[in-house]
């Protein structure tokens, strides 16, 4: 599907106007992580929470359907379970987790065209709506067409210091590893030699994030790299050598998406909960051991694992009550 019609519904704005249902979806997370986690002594899988909360921001945004992966006993529904073996999207096509995926887009698709040919419809509601209201041809508004293409929208699926968290744990958690080619239509020097115009040059976002003299310590997390006019040392900006995202024009559709809900999920946890981390080690369950398109960590790995010790909204019994709403508004 052409890009040029998906671009104006993941623009900055649209995103902003979807910033309360974002914020209302991490509300409900945190209200599973206070009623059946906090003080309970029930291990939470980060990986697990974090791809069932995405998958209901990306369903609502897309087709305005309230999917309740967040519901989910141990946010281990048949979407994340799908999501984290990953592969089966393209090597398993009839698994089951995908099959019942599919069979709700497909609801949802028969719907949004009713809406579309009864005029029932916002064209800015939904980015499915917004591209039946395009004016693509209609060979690429066929089912099969757009079946893809929100399995694709799914799948993808505000704080000045906060953010130089976001931006350094995006750096570290690259979201693919495949090599992304490029060709030169000029002549390119790399040290002494001369590339040819018309070579295919391919590096992959992994590499790139490790580059030890942009990213000194670069497996460590330094969020402080980010703080104020961050500078690489060819004095370009540092953000010029982001490119978890990719960069011009074939980037990653959301990642205006992308970046609102981890900003806004991030800032509802932090301020709110206190987290312990247990059954987890760097080298089964954070470092990257394998590629499978997306980095991927050791294959037995249940993922990060935290206990949810306290919620702050308890936390009255500490401090003044007064204080504690100042910290939660």
């Amino acid at each position: 599907m052409r890009r040029s019609s998906q671009d104006p519904l993941f623009a900055k704005s649209r995103i902003n106007k979807l910033a309360p249902e974002i914020q209302a979806l991490a509300d409900r997370m945190c209200r599973r992580l206070q009623d059946d986690f906090a003080g309970k002594d029930k291990p939470i899988s980060l990986k697990d929470m974090f791809t069932s909360f995405v998958g209901d921001v990306t369903t609502f945004y897309s087709f305005n359907r309230d999917f309740q992966y967040l519901k989910d006993p141990n946010f281990q529904s048949p979407f994340t379970r799908e999501i984290r073996r990953f592969l089966a999207w393209f090597i398993r096509p009839a698994a089951k987790g995908l099959r019942e995926l599919q069979e709700a887009m497909d609801v949802i698709i028969r719907q949004a065209k009713r809406d579309v040919l009864e005029a029932k419809f916002d064209p800015t509601k939904t980015a499915m709506h917004g591209i039946l209201s395009s004016t693509l041809p209609s060979s690429e508004k066929r089912d099969e067409v757009l079946i893809d293409q929100a399995a694709g929208l799914v799948a993808a699926g505000i704080l000045p210091y906060l953010n130089t968290y976001v931006e350094e744990a995006i750096r570290l958690a690259c979201g693919q590893t495949t090599r992304s080619p490029r060709i030169s239509h000029l002549p390119m020097r790399y040290g002494s030699l001369v590339i040819p115009p018309g070579t295919q040059i391919s590096m992959d976002t992994w590499h790139m994030h490790h580059n030890e003299v942009i990213y000194p310590e670069s497996f460590a997390f330094v969020p402080e790299r980010w703080t104020g006019d961050a500078r690489a040392p060819d004095g370009k900006p540092l953000k010029y050598y982001m490119v978890a995202f990719g960069k011009g024009a074939r980037n990653c559709l959301g990642m205006n998406l992308a970046r609102a809900t981890i900003r806004i999920t991030l800032g509802s946890r932090i301020r709110r909960f206190h987290f312990e981390m247990v059954d987890t080690s760097y080298d089964m369950d954070v470092e990257i051991v394998r590629d499978v398109a997306a980095p991927d960590t050791h294959p037995e790995s249940l993922g990060v694992r935290v206990l949810v010790t306290y919620s702050l909204f308890h936390i009255k019994h500490f401090i003044h009550r007064e204080a504690s709403i100042r910290l939660l508004d």
